[in-house]
Parts: structure tokens; sequence; C-alpha cells
């Protein structure tokens, strides 16, 4: 039988068999080779997406140590706002990995074509989880919780600053209110959020009633309060 090869999404090379479940080629799967900076960078968003493995950006990284800095000439994405979207919480390289690219000179608020920072990314990639629902058992919402959590704080601790929108004025407290994640919601207020600011009308206490998150309505309404004293 012979195997249908198909072009490997990251150099379009045909050294990729559709039979083997991948869409990458074996010398892109090795991560760093001789192909230069622009492929490796190619390589490591790929890792973002699908295969966070921390050894592969560290040795990456040592080969190509300006990868951490460097953006997509068309959407100014960097390495940073590729892995914090990524939103697979089996894979639990990806916050020291956050960390390793922030110590390489990565911009924490670097802006994308969008106006996203890495912080913006993060939420925006996050499903919505109702928090009243939310029990001991629920283990696949919170390996969800504590996967973002674990991103957010490597962000936050590092300057992450959470109050800066999109171009189209999205803050990342008004998107987290409509998804939930009252303890995001907490480490976005203690790292210098402003619970005041506006999306399209509304703030993010009033996202979170009108999305009926119950929890983050919550939790918003008493860092006001603590806030008023």
């Amino acid at each position: 039988m012979v195997r249908k090869k198909i072009p490997c999404r990251v150099c379009g090379s045909l050294d990729t068999y559709a039979a083997s479940g991948l869409d990458i080629c074996p010398d892109c799967m090795g991560g760093v080779n001789s192909k230069g900076e622009e492929h490796a960078f190619r390589v490591l968003s790929y890792f973002a997406r699908d295969w966070p493995v921390i050894a592969d950006v560290r040795k990456t990284l040592e080969a190509y140590p300006s990868l951490a800095t460097r953006r997509d000439e068309l959407t100014l994405t960097t390495l940073l706002h590729e892995f914090a979207g990524h939103n697979e919480k089996r894979w639990v390289d990806v916050p020291d990995i956050l960390r390793l690219l922030i110590i390489g000179g990565a911009d924490v608020n670097a802006r994308n074509e969008n106006g996203s920072t890495p912080l913006m990314v993060l939420i925006d990639a996050l499903p919505r989880i109702d928090d009243q629902y939310l029990t001991e058992e629920s283990q696949d919402e919170w390996r969800t919780i504590t996967h973002a959590m674990g991103k957010a704080t490597a962000l936050l601790n590092r300057g992450a600053d959470p109050n800066l929108p999109t171009l189209d004025r999205r803050y990342p407290i008004t998107e987290l209110a409509k998804r939930g994640y009252p303890w995001i919601i907490r480490d976005l207020f203690d790292h210098g959020a402003d619970l005041t600011v506006k999306s399209r009308g509304q703030t993010a206490l009033e996202w979170a009633e009108e999305y009926e998150n119950h929890k983050a309505a919550e939790w918003i309404r008493a860092c006001l309060e603590w806030e008023r004293g």
C-alpha cells in the first residue's frame, strides 16, 4: 500500500505522510536544523499550537536567541502570543515556556495586528465555563482553569499590563468577565486591572451579569467594595 504524502504545514515539503496522523515533516519535527531562523520561528509557532514541550523551545532558543523577540512580518505576532494562546490543558510546560521567552527578552506587552497583547490572546482563547455548575467532580473544567491561571500568572508576574485594550477597545477584564474564571479576575485586579473600564458600553460586572457568570460577578463586586474601602 502506497501511503499518501501531504505537504508539511511548516516548510511545505512532501516528506509528511497522511497516514502518520501528522502534518509536519520529520525535519521540522526535530525543531532546530540548518534552514535558519525564519524556519525555526515557524516550527516553534507550530509547536505552540500542537506540541508545546519546553525542551524543544529551549533547544531552539539556544540556537536562535533572537526568536524570543521576533515578530511575524504580517500579523506582528510573537512566540509569546502563540504560546499564550495554546489552550490544551494537558501540556503543563506552557507557563514555563512563557517565562523562558520573557527571560529571553520577549516583550510581555507586545501587540499584534489587532492590538492584542499575549494576555488578551490568552483570554480570547478560553472557553466559557459556567461557574455555578462547577463542583469538585468537574475535573476537565478545573484543568482548564488551572492551566489558564498558570499562564496568566506567568505573564502578570512579569509585567503584563491588564489595562491594555485591543484596537476595537476590548479589555482583558471585560472579556474575562464574559467567560467566567473569577480566580483570574482576582489576579488581574491584584495586578492593577481597572474594573470600571467599559467595552461596548458595559463594565466587567455588567458583562458577567449578562452572561450569567454569577461567581465572577460576585468576585467583581467584592473587588469593587474593597477598592472603595
